[in-house]
């Protein structure tokens, strides 16, 4: 909610913006995949202004049960919703639906969304669950890059990690015409690199679409905009 601040007649003199809200994105590992998790604070001067997306927090494991990631989860989630408002954002992709009811069974506090990643060309939702394309939530991260409105902490441990993600995606078209991403090797991941996505797509929602992104070439414009490491 925004604050109304006005003078002794009644007039409105300013507007104090919300609070910064954090948004919590884990895309779950399978098996020995890895699972992320990127913290990001939204934060917008004004009400009219675009928001400003901080990555505060990084990282990654495997080798966990699911019930232990919905408990690291949980943790994280009650530590930040102590002082600001936390969305948990559900990468169920792979998982499905039985993992999403962990989590939801450790009574994991704030809001939680689940998104499940397609290869189309359209946003849906159907109650709780949105179906996302992957060059949507991709989409998204390139347009605040090139931006500067994503900063991504030095300081972070695996921030050279998350760039290095970045910088080696690439597009390929199949011969249907849709388009996957995949990282640039085989033997790449990119579970960091979707994580801080999900955030980026959420909570720019509605507000981005493919045409703002330059598609043709999109390594070099990712080499090009680089990961804005300062703050």
């Amino acid at each position: 909610m925004k604050e109304v601040i006005r003078d002794q007649f009644g007039t409105v003199v300013d507007v104090v913006p919300p609070r910064p809200s954090f948004l919590v994105c884990a895309d779950l590992g399978q098996s020995n995949d890895y699972t992320a998790v990127a913290v990001l604070e939204r934060s917008q001067v004004r009400h009219e202004a675009e928001a400003v997306y901080r990555c505060r927090h990084l990282e990654r494991y495997r080798g966990r049960s699911y019930v232990e990631v919905a408990a690291s989860l949980r943790m994280l989630v009650t530590t930040l919703s102590q002082t600001q408002k936390v969305t948990l954002l559900i990468d169920r992709t792979g998982v499905g639906a039985g993992v999403v009811d962990v989590i939801e069974a450790a009574g994991v506090a704030g809001d939680l969304v689940s998104i499940l990643i397609h290869g189309g060309d359209r946003v849906s939702r159907d109650g709780g669950i949105w179906r996302v394309p992957k060059r949507d939530l991709v989409g998204a991260i390139a347009v605040l890059l090139q931006g500067g409105r994503l900063k991504i902490s030095p300081d972070l441990t695996l921030a050279p990690v998350l760039t290095t993600e970045l910088q080696n995606f690439r597009l390929k078209f199949t011969p249907s015409g849709h388009d996957q991403y995949e990282s640039w090797r085989e033997d790449q991941h990119d579970d960091l690199c979707l994580a801080v996505s999900l955030g980026c797509w959420y909570g720019e929602r509605g507000e981005l679409t493919w045409d703002d992104v330059d598609g043709e070439d999109f390594v070099n414009f990712l080499h090009q905009a680089g990961v804005d490491l300062a703050w």
